[in-house]
Parts: C-alpha cells; structure tokens; sequence
C-alpha cells in the first residue's frame, strides 16, 4: 500500500537553517509519522548548496534552490517532484502565513491535489504589539488576514496565542489546537540555591524587532548604581555587532561574555552560570528561552506580553516579573536582588 505523504514546503529556508534544535524536531516528528506505518515525512525546502542532509534520519528532504520569497516559482519546482514521484499527498505543512502558504496554495492549485493545509505559528501575529514593531510587519499583518482564516488548520504553541489568532483571525475553534514546543536536553529544576550568579543573559535572535535596545537601557541603568554583575549575551543577528558596541561604551570587557549561537544542548550546560535571563521583545507569544530558564531554575525578567503573563501564571510572580522600562535606575537595582533571592518553583515540562 502507498505511504501517505506529509510535506513540508519551506520556501525561505526556515527549517533547513534553523539549526540543531529545529532538526531534532523535524526528526521526531518524521519519527512519530514512521512509526504509524503508513505516512512519510517530506521536506521541500531552499537553502544554501552546501547544505548537508545528514542530519535528517526520519525525513526525505529536497532542496529546491536558493531562499526565496517567490511563492509560484517554489510551488512550481515542489509540482514537478510531487508529479514525479506520484505521491499519496494528503497533508502540507506550512511554517507562515506569506511565502510558505502561498506556495501551498499554488501547489494545490498547479498539482490538482486536494490536499489540507496546516498552518504551524511560532510567531505572535495576532498581537498587536507585534504588528506596531515596523511597517514590514504590518504589511504581513494584512496580508495573514487574506490566508488564516482559510487554512485547513492552525497549530498554535500556547493558549494565549491561540486566543489572538482566534479574535484577531476569526476562524473556527474548531481549525487551531495547541501543541508547545518541547524542552529537550534539561531536565526539571527543584527550589533553586538563594546565591545566584549575578550574570544576567540576553537569549535569541539579536535583532532590533526583538527589543535589544530595551535591553541596552536596563543594562545602562543597572550599571549607573552598580557595577557588581555580569552579561552574557547568546545568539546572533543582523544587529550583534552593534549590540555589543553599545555594551562596551559602559561596560569593560572583562564583564561581558558572548558565546554566539548555542545549539540546545550547549544552552543547556551553560544555565548553572546564568543568574537571571531578561527578555524585552514586545511581543511574545511562547517564549521558548523563558520556559528553559524556568526548567533551569533561573528567574525570568521580561517586558510585557501575552507570553509573560502565561508564564506568570504557571511559574508565578517570583520567578518571572515584569521588566517595566520606565523604572528608575534604583528601582530595577532592588528589582534585580529580589530575582536574584527568588525561589524558581520546580516546573516540570508538561506544565510550561
């Protein structure tokens, strides 16, 4: 009996580029489809020409050329693969409302399949903080309004989330479930040790979208009342070096550490060292380094959003706090000691 296909379409490279953690995903997942017996998991995708598919046990992946924000051109190259293989195709994931849907809707249109369309946000599209951030997010606000609310269906990573895709989209309940993206490689942290590390971590995408000049500002503050802690800065983005410009204006050396971008299990041997992680992005819906942070023992210290006040409910208001920028330098100074002595609860995965 033919296998049916699941295939993921990624036309701007996003899973092929997205580093260990987002390959050991894909692995599970074509794992779990394998062992049902009757599906595969396919990957189109683009990417650079020295891209290796080692990494991917459980998955068939082509690449299809270079990145690209060409929609038809994508869905073009996946139709003649798909009618050449004469796939049992029944599911298309997509990983955004734009690029990767369009070319979804193409393919069906070009192959003459009838295949569902599943829409995976990691993104908080729905929020309205995230479309003020620039118009370019704008742009993609009105364009999602023209594809969400006909996908097949919509896996969201939190409840929150779910709630803004829901109001924001006004698709069906019965369209979007909840499905978080799993910590691996930590395991549960009980009642944290009272003298922490004062080393506070910036994690992720180190761009301007994200809020790191925020981060800058509370760094600056701190520093102006105290000169007794620590950064360490992990990830890397179009915006690293002038980040870290902007660190050492104020800050020697010697108390700044950048450690690039970390692989999950590298993270993971580096949580011991960190004593509290701050988050300014204006909007998150997830946010997968607090959750670590949290498994890890290590309080959280974020600006507002729906992602913060989901957390704040789980972990509650000692291990995670809202960062309020217009405090005074003394006023996130105390703030900061009482994270500090904070005792982060044990939280276990399944709760987060």
């Amino acid at each position: 009996m033919q296998k049916v296909t699941v295939l993921s379409l990624d036309p701007r490279g996003v899973i092929l580029n997205g580093g260990q953690e987002v390959i050991s995903r894909q692995n599970e997942y074509g794992k779990q489809l394998q062992s049902l017996g009757k599906f595969k998991f396919v990957i189109y995708s683009s990417s650079p020409s020295n891209f290796s598919h080692r990494a991917y046990r459980y998955v068939e992946v082509t690449r299809l050329g270079r990145p690209t924000f060409n929609a038809i051109g994508f869905a073009l190259k996946a139709n003649r693969f798909v009618k050449s293989l004469d796939m049992n195709l029944q599911l298309v994931i997509v990983g955004d409302p734009w690029e990767s849907y369009w070319s979804a809707l193409f393919l069906r249109l070009f192959s003459g399949r009838n295949f569902k369309i599943q829409l995976q946000l990691h993104g908080d599209v729905g929020d309205f903080q995230w479309r003020k951030i620039n118009s370019f997010n704008r742009v993609r606000y009105h364009l999602a309004k023209l594809s969400i609310p006909y996908v097949d269906s919509v896996r969201a990573v939190s409840e929150a989330q779910k709630l803004k895709i829901l109001n924001t989209f006004k698709i069906s309940k019965d369209k979007i479930l909840v499905v978080p993206v799993p910590i691996r490689y930590l395991s549960s942290s009980p009642t944290t040790y009272r003298n922490k590390p004062k080393k506070i971590a910036l994690i992720g995408r180190l761009h301007t979208d994200r809020g790191i000049w925020s981060f800058i500002d509370v760094i600056e503050k701190l520093n102006s009342v105290r000169k007794d802690f620590q950064v360490v800065v992990i990830g890397s983005g179009p915006s690293e070096k002038k980040l870290l410009q902007k660190l050492t204006r104020f800050l020697p050396n010697d108390r700044i550490s950048f450690l690039g971008q970390l692989s999950a299990i590298e993270l993971a041997k580096v949580w011991n060292q960190i004593g509290l992680l701050i988050s300014v992005a204006p909007a998150e819906s997830y946010g997968r380094a607090m959750r670590e942070a949290l498994v890890a023992g290590v309080p959280v210290w974020a600006t507002k959003s729906s992602g913060v006040e989901d957390l704040i409910l789980k972990a509650g208001k000692d291990a995670v706090r809202i960062l309020d920028l217009a405090k005074s330098s003394d006023e996130l100074s105390i703030e900061f000691d009482q994270l500090l002595k904070s005792k982060v609860p044990k939280v276990l995965e399944s709760s987060l």
